[in-house]
């Protein structure tokens, strides 16, 4: 990736399997490698020649280059589809729970290190959506610089014993109480 801002449209896509690790715990790590290797099939059989690997227990990256939000999006709803579909392990029908977080180069970074994180970030939030599909919002990160800084003067503050509560009462305008 450039570092000078003139990085190319891009997209990376981290995929994870919300319910693998249960998976793995209930019937032992060598059905959640068959797992890992079906699902990688299955992405790989979506994402043709663009480069994908898998980036921990549970997660796969898939680099998307000179590709936009809407070409991002609409791939991450079809990798969810595909990744959607029962595996079926020892007469078991197995549902991984996929979700997708998406970062998009250079809106969200330039750098591989920061779209990594970005997409991670955008990986958990989707996780809690009906639709577990999610675009990196700098609004919506909790690790981002200012909350962290805001989180560490609340604390100096808490410490120090400098918060002081105030109330302020409520009032019915209509009847006075």
């Amino acid at each position: 990736l450039l570092g000078d801002g003139s990085a190319p449209p891009a997209a990376l896509l981290m995929i994870g399997l919300a319910r693998l690790p249960d998976i793995i715990k209930s019937m032992g790590h060598a059905l959640g490698d068959r797992l890992m290797r079906e699902a990688g099939a299955r992405l790989q059989a979506l994402a043709g020649d663009q480069p994908l690997a898998r980036a921990g227990d549970a997660q796969f990256l898939l680099w998307l280059p000179a590709a936009g939000r809407a070409e991002a999006i609409n791939l991450a709803f079809r990798v969810r589809d595909a990744l959607g579909q029962p595996f079926v392990a020892e007469d078991a029908s197995l549902d991984v729970a996929p979700a997708v977080g998406i970062a998009l180069s250079p809106q969200h970074g330039a750098q591989a290190g920061a779209l990594l994180q970005h997409a991670e970030v955008a990986l958990f939030a989707a996780l809690g959506l009906e639709d577990p599909v999610a675009v990196y919002s700098p609004e919506e990160d909790p690790n981002r610089p200012e909350r962290l800084a805001l989180m560490g003067e609340l604390r100096q503050a808490i410490d120090g014993n400098l918060l002081e509560v105030h109330y302020q009462p409520r009032l019915d305008l209509r009847s006075g109480r």
